[in-house]
């Protein structure tokens, strides 16, 4: 311990620690120091939390997020729900620019009242073609179409006006023409079923009226239609199956009888053969031929000449 006044040291003591506490070296007055020390630090403790309201502080102590936004509009538009998305001035900038660029490259659809020539660039911009012969279809066509140049470029003008892009027209194409190709085989399918089933009906209708004439008046029948239809009749009963009708069959057989009989008589066109060296002659050509033993016209036509024959011997 040292030696020293009682008083002195103890206010010595007492003079630095306060002095270390508030960081003055020097107290006027012993009593009052605390009170001085206290009122300082109080002080400072206002300053520095006056100084902390920065930029975006309101006196209130809360932050205002709109303050990025130049003083002039702040109050005008603290409000707008677009604005308020945004943080900060950065923030906003940058996606007003992706904003432009992402609009830089949409496709608007035309609103009410539009124009043709608006509608025109818009389809242009989903990937219509240049005109309507730039579309590139192919020309060849399923089996069992016949493909149609003057359809062809009816679809296309049409189809580029409803403003199709080159893969919607391709795909529209082929549906139409693959659908259509099935639907005609199964219209040809139901036309060849019905008629066989008409030929059928007719088989079994003459073969019930003529029994077991059947097959010869057929024959007779067909070779009367060879004889005297042209080759266009022919052709056209051939192709329209108008030669199985039944009604048809049976007034050409009853034709030829009817010419057979004529002959006969000399009063068709083999009236001429009316001695029995030309009957007998034509006999033996009809029998000599390859076919005879098979073609039953020929085989009718002996039988007439012999009939003849009969005739001319009975009359001496």
């Amino acid at each position: 311990m040292t030696d020293g006044q009682p008083g002195q040291n103890q206010a010595g003591a007492t003079a630095e620690g306060n002095a270390q506490d508030t960081g003055f070296n020097v107290t006027f007055d012993e009593g009052n120091a605390g009170q001085q020390g206290a009122d300082s630090g109080n002080n400072a403790n206002s300053e520095g939390a006056n100084n902390g309201l920065g930029e975006g502080n309101d006196n209130t102590g809360t932050t205002d997020a709109f303050a990025w936004v130049p003083e002039d509009y702040r109050e005008e538009f603290r409000n707008d729900s677009t604005l308020n998305q945004f943080a900060s001035q950065d923030a906003f900038i940058k996606a007003m620019l992706d904003d432009r660029k992402a609009n830089g490259t949409a496709i608007k659809l035309p609103g009410e009242g539009a124009t043709d020539e608006e509608w025109g660039k818009f389809y242009d911009r989903l990937g219509r073609p240049a005109s309507s012969n730039d579309y590139g279809l192919s020309k060849d066509i399923p089996e069992g179409l016949d493909f149609n140049e003057e359809f062809y470029n009816e679809f296309t003008k049409e189809i580029y006006t409803a403003g199709l892009s080159k893969k919607q027209a391709t795909q529209i194409y082929n549906w139409y023409n693959n659908k259509s190709a099935e639907m005609a085989k199964d219209i040809d399918a139901k036309i060849q079923a019905s008629y066989k089933k008409s030929v059928d009906d007719a088989v079994a209708s003459l073969k019930k009226e003529w029994g077991t004439d059947y097959q010869q008046n057929l024959d007779s029948a067909v070779a009367m239609a060879n004889k005297f239809l042209s080759p266009a009749t022919k052709q056209y009963l051939n192709a329209t199956k108008l030669g199985n009708n039944p009604l048809l069959i049976k007034d050409f057989y009853n034709l030829s009888k009817q010419v057979s009989g004529a002959q006969m008589r000399g009063e068709g066109p083999s009236g001429n053969i009316s001695s029995l060296a030309e009957l007998e002659a034509k006999m033996a050509a009809n029998l000599r031929a390859p076919d005879y033993t098979t073609n039953r016209q020929l085989q009718q036509e002996n039988k007439d000449i012999a009939n003849k024959i009969a005739q001319l011997q009975s009359r001496g």
